[in-house]
């Protein structure tokens, strides 16, 4: 996977991607896949995915198909581990425990089938490529490289990217990061959502989410979320247009 010195690479591509549910007893959904993140621990590598968030529901009911304490689902696929996060807006006593679960291989959704595509895609290593592209109308894919202990690869698709002149910054999320201390023990579980912001190509800004705080409130608890913040130094990073 190696990006440096490369006009043109396959790279993933998140638009035709899915995770299938497979063998279930009593659903199969498939998931377009929004970014990939591999990481690579004493010479054994693993690929998650990050799929796209869906509301909780009731599946095949004839009515009322969404769940009155409707909360976002946010699924993890590992090869045969599932992370879920689950985003309510007020958690019943009792229910803390769900805003991240992880599941083993078969506890959710059956089996899993992944579809993984790749595309060709052109290097853009400069200012005036990254704008160029952008005001054509490219799709743009990003990915870095980060190395602290494990390596971690992430592929994403630049959602948002602002520019003016010869100057560019891309803000996009969800993406998979890890928590590089907790990773080898953890797995899937040291995963965390998180949004990234860069404009240059030396430094990365990461936004993980978490759990803060859950306040007593009438027959409810109210969850708040708490953003932790911090930028990672010398990433090998890469945009590139489809």
């Amino acid at each position: 996977m190696e990006v440096k010195n490369t006009s043109t690479i396959k790279i993933f591509d998140y638009g035709k991607s899915f995770v299938l549910g497979i063998n279930s007893k009593d659903n199969n959904p498939r998931f377009l896949i929004e970014s990939k993140c591999t990481i690579t621990d004493r010479g054994k590598t693993e690929d998650y995915y990050i799929v796209s968030k869906c509301k909780g529901e009731f599946t095949y009911s004839k009515d009322d198909l969404f769940v009155r304490n409707a909360f976002g689902l946010f699924p993890i696929f590992g090869k045969d581990e599932t992370l879920t996060y689950r985003k309510f807006k007020y958690y019943k006593p009792g229910e803390e425990g769900e805003y991240k679960r992880a599941y083993k291989k078969g506890e959710i959704w059956g089996e899993r089938k992944f579809i993984i595509r790749e595309v060709e895609a052109e290097l853009l290593d400069t200012a005036e490529k990254i704008v160029k592209a952008t005001e054509e109308g490219r799709v743009l894919m990003g990915r870095f490289r980060i190395k602290k202990g494990i390596e971690v690869i992430i592929d994403f698709p630049i959602k948002t990217i602002n520019t003016h002149e010869d100057q560019w910054q891309v803000d996009t999320g969800y993406i998979l990061y890890p928590n590089f201390y907790k990773y080898p023990v953890d797995k899937i579980s040291s995963l965390s959502m998180a949004f990234i912001a860069f404009n240059s190509f030396g430094v990365l800004e990461v936004s993980t989410e978490g759990l803060m705080e859950l306040v007593p409130g009438c027959n409810a608890m109210y969850i708040a979320r708490d953003n932790e913040f911090s930028k990672v130094a010398n990433p090998d990073i890469s945009i590139y247009a489809i």
